[in-house]
């Protein structure tokens, strides 16, 4: 035990060491600041540049500090990386993108782990059309078509990029709208280029037997530019002749990878199609030891002599790349466009939240989180320090992991993380009870604790690989917010393992063995035994009555219950005299009944004028100005502009969300099938089913509307739904067992009421939290917080009166029916 024991502590030392070791900057610092700290060699000629930097920014010839130094290295011809000796980049030959790619690297590394999304910190947004010449002559629905394709195109770019939580918007029927949070111009001045590049790849032959300088070359032929550097990193531009008509398209490539050559170099490598391994066979046979230039978007990579056949389908594009340039050509060619899109313009966006909503919300995210952790002091002594504690390392845990992955941090994901601390809680509870009622059974403080943890683990096992199950699923099969809240939930389970089975348990061996101190024997409804089946018909008609008034609501209000995310809506650029908070706007508005809208303010790049961008319902957008000018006269707002927006949630994305929720509750069916009995999967699926129904339906009818991260606040309710629900059907096998002459019902009966303090401690500690974020925020985050303050109700209602009466009514009140089918190895510990 005592070894045991030892190796939690290591364990549990090693993650919260790796932990902080990810979370570490946590604000981002001065790039000036962290150039100075960081110079390594010759500091006092690093100052002088530095002030001849500064001076540029300070004289406004320069925007930021890293284009006025790259302004200055270039016209004296000075190489940054001999300020920073430990940088390795002698493989870049050219001096401007060796500093360009030097700052960017040091630029990335002052900035913290976190990046924040576009409600926290802004970032970069910027206006894409298709080419007038591509819709000449379409159709109005050819065109949505097109605008579709486009933005499918450039948010799996984006994935690509691993920017997460962006805004991908049409706007009118031919142009589009791309928000990236966190991103700055600064340090990555090409991330528009790489985003709307049409990546038209072809394979042309060259000809060198005509003069590429001559100015009427032979039909059918063409001059091309390939772009080489000499050994002191100088470009210089080389003419090459080659056919107009390609040998063979992007169409042919399967897949495109960064890797590195033999001699260290970044290239892209290409694999064919099955069709385009033959066609390149056939080229390159017929072609011998003449040159085949790779060309992309109008510009010669390389042209390379062929050499011998080439029958593996294999090829690759070579170019003196850096690292991340050929990552970001490789994610271009993956995902290539079929025309060209033109830049309108590009703007630096602020948060979409004022200092004082985001403080509040972290304040009552704090609040939740302590008053948690005094119930459970209160309530479980000692032991409810332990695990307030573990609470806390898995919170820790949970961060480091989202730095690890580079997620981006939003108020909701900030909510979503204090109503997770709640939710952790019910593991430590599950331990607590069990060991509680191992002392009330006659066994001492060490045995009780030992056999409580042993009791519980089956338990906590099957709850949790039931909503990792769910994870996976949304993982595998879901995109953009229902893959990252996956993601997330994936995470919270296995650290909330981790800090209750490894850290919780070593830190309750060592209490209970040096003070011999347990829990109080006193709990809430400890001596109930209320026949909870006898209501089940009761409970089924105020579910009914509560979903069909759901259903009539959403009917009455139609498409109205769905936000800007889902249907689009009016986008207004607004001029002013004065700025006015962007929290004000919306309440104002929001209070004039308006609905929900949008207000940020945005920064031209290149222009020294701000905007206010407004976006509304459809035809609400006048209405919302003219209420703004009556509430805000020193505004003195100004239109500027107004056009439609469409749908940032598209339809696609809509269509997968339910896709993949259905999958997660057919896969939820088999898993509890198979690890208890199908009856126990139809009543899991089934309370799940009405939970969702209910909660929507009940939000709908408060007059709320669904946004983007609502879709993620209903996904944690089936998290939370299905954890509760597996608990209480963990403890009707296990009664099964131990009770042979008692009837199902009487069983179910049992086994609810033993739980009955566990699910009420858990709804607390769940509930706490999201109650102090609903009452002492708005917005999203009070959104975000009813949603589920009504799916702890619903969900802790349905595992009572819904799951286990299904179950009940399922196998027709007949313990044998699910005796017979029932996997007796699953509760064998019960009796050794």
């Amino acid at each position: 035990m005592l070894h045991a024991t030892k190796w939690r502590l290591v364990l549990s030392l090693v993650a919260i060491v790796w932990a902080l070791s990810q979370s570490s900057p946590l604000n981002d610092r001065p790039f000036k600041d962290y150039l100075q700290a960081k110079v390594e060699a010759h500091a006092e000629a690093f100052d002088a540049l530095m002030k001849m930097a500064q001076s540029l920014v300070q004289a406004g010839e320069e925007k930021s500090l890293v284009s006025a130094l790259l302004k200055v290295c270039t016209k004296d011809k000075i190489d940054l990386c001999k300020f920073f000796p430990t940088f390795h980049l002698a493989d870049v030959k050219n001096f401007d993108k060796r500093n360009r790619v030097l700052l960017q690297h040091l630029f990335k590394y002052s900035q913290s782990v976190f990046k924040q999304g576009l409600d926290l910190k802004g970032g970069v947004a910027f206006s894409l059309e298709i080419n007038p010449k591509v819709l000449l002559g379409k159709e109005s629905w050819e065109r949505q078509q097109l605008v579709q394709k486009a933005i499918e195109v450039i948010a799996s770019r984006i994935d690509s990029l691993g920017v997460t939580e962006p805004i991908i918007r049409p706007r009118g029927d031919h142009a589009i709208e791309v928000q990236l949070p966190g991103i700055s111009l600064e340090t990555n001045p090409d991330v528009v280029q790489a985003l709307k590049k049409p990546a038209k790849l072809e394979f042309r032959l060259v000809n060198d037997s005509l003069d590429p300088m001559q100015e009427n070359l032979s039909l059918g032929y063409e001059r091309l530019w390939l772009t080489q550097e000499d050994t002191a990193g100088n470009e210089k531009q080389i003419p090459i002749v080659v056919k107009r008509l390609p040998e063979m398209t992007g169409k042919s490539i399967k897949r495109a990878q960064p890797v590195i050559d033999s001699y260290g170099r970044h290239e892209i490598s290409l694999q064919m199609t099955d069709s385009g391994k033959e066609r390149f066979a056939k080229v390159t046979k017929n072609n011998l030891h003449k040159r085949l230039a790779i060309v992309l978007d109008g510009k010669i990579y390389s042209a390379p002599v062929i050499q011998s056949e080439i029958t593996n389908g294999q090829a690759s594009i070579s170019g003196k790349f850096t690292q991340r340039e050929a990552l970001e050509l490789s994610h271009v060619l993956n995902n290539p466009l079929e025309f060209e899109l033109d830049l309108i313009e590009v703007y630096e966006v602020g948060p979409s939240l004022a200092k004082e909503a985001k403080s509040s919300a972290i304040q009552a995210a704090l609040i939740g989180m302590l008053l948690v952790i005094a119930l459970l002091v209160y309530y479980y002594r000692s032991f409810g320090i332990i695990s307030s504690i573990a609470l806390c390392i898995n919170g820790l845990l949970i961060i480091g992991a989202w730095a690890s992955i580079g997620a981006t941090i939003t108020l909701p994901s900030i909510t979503a993380l204090a109503i997770t601390f709640g939710m952790a809680v019910d593991a430590n509870v599950l331990i607590l009870e069990r060991v509680r009622e191992e002392m009330k059974a006659g066994k001492d403080c060490i045995t009780a604790m030992e056999w409580g943890h042993r009791k519980a683990f089956v338990t906590i096992l099957d709850a949790n690989l039931t909503t990792l199950l769910t994870a996976v699923l949304l993982i595998w099969l879901g995109v953009g917010a229902v893959k990252g809240f996956g993601v997330t939930l994936a995470i919270g389970i296995l650290t909330t393992l981790f800090s209750v089975l490894v850290f919780n348990r070593a830190l309750v061996d060592i209490w209970v063995r040096k003070h011999y101190n347990c829990l109080p024997l006193k709990a809430w409804l400890s001596a109930c035994s209320i026949r909870f089946l006898k209501y089940k018909y009761f409970a089924f008609g105020l579910s009914f009555m509560l979903i069909l008034i759901g259903i009539i609501a959403v009917g009455i209000r139609g498409k109205k219950v769905l936000g800007i995310d889902f249907v689009g809506g009016d986008e207004l650029l607004v001029k002013y005299v004065q700025a006015v908070d962007c929290q004000a706007i919306r309440s104002i508005a929001h209070k004039a009944g308006c609905g929900e809208i949008s207000a940020v303010y945005q920064k031209y790049v290149g222009k020294d004028f701000s905007l206010l961008k407004i976006q509304s319902e459809k035809d609400k957008g006048m209405t919302v100005l003219q209420v703004l000018n009556e509430n805000f006269p020193e505004a003195k707002f100004q239109w500027v502009t107004q056009s439609k927006i469409g749908a940032s949630v598209s339809v696609d994305v809509q269509k997968n969300a339910i896709l993949s929720i259905l999958v997660a509750l057919c896969g939820i069916l088999l898993y509890v099938a198979l690890r208890f009995e199908f009856g126990y999967g139809i009543g899991a699926v089934i309370a799940l089913l009405h939970d969702t129904l209910i909660t929507i339906g009940l939000y709908i009818l408060m007059g709320r509307q669904f946004s983007a991260p609502m879709v993620a606040a209903v996904l944690m309710i089936i998290g939370y739904s299905i954890n509760d629900t597996i608990i209480i059907f963990d403890r009707i096998r296990e009664e099964l067992g131990l009770n042979p002459s008692l009837s199902l019902g009487q069983v179910i009966d049992v086994s609810i009421n033993k739980t009955l303090s566990r699910t009420l401690m858990t709804s607390l500690t769940t509930f706490i939290p999201a109650f102090v974020l609903f009452i002492g925020c708005s917005g999203v985050v009070s959104d975000y917080a009813l949603v589920f303050l009504l799916g702890i109700v619903t969900g802790t209602f349905s595992s009572i009166f819904i799951a286990s009466p299904i179950l009940y009514i399922w196998h027709r009140g007949d313990r044998k029916r699910i005796e017979e089918k029932h996997d007796k190895v699953a509760y064998t510990w019960v009796n050794n």
